[in-house]
């Protein structure tokens, strides 16, 4: 699901099923504008495709709604964990932290050293 700030129009990417079906409230990481964000709807245009590939017929089964939430939590913790509090944010490796507002040069120096690290394991 992509989440659009209604006030700058910064966009963010979350996992489906992140927001639950009473919404959440949401804010904007770059100009901490908060909204209310109600879940995904089969009637707007981004859930459009799900819909038709849905009618297409049968897809490969994904996790259950257990396991589904069991990893929503992980990922909480995990965000606890490093303080995240604002989206984007990546974690690299459950040990490094990147905030996702980052020139490319930056992301990119996080990901050779989780990879480094990793290697050298």
């Amino acid at each position: 699901m992509i989440l659009t700030c209604p006030n700058c129009g910064t966009q963010y990417v979350v996992k489906d099923g992140a927001i639950p079906t009473e919404g959440r409230q949401v804010r904007c990481a770059a100009c901490k504008h908060s909204w209310h964000q109600d879940p995904e709807d089969v009637a707007t245009p981004e859930a459009a495709p799900r819909a038709a590939a849905a009618e297409a017929g049968p897809m490969a089964e994904g996790p259950s709604t257990d396991e589904a939430v069991g990893s929503a939590h992980e990922d909480e913790s995990i965000a606890a964990h490093f303080g995240i509090n604002g989206v984007p944010f990546f974690v690299l490796d459950r040990r490094l932290g990147v905030s996702g507002a980052q020139p490319v040069e930056v992301l990119l120096g996080a990901l050779e050293e989780a990879a480094g690290e990793t290697l050298r394991a």
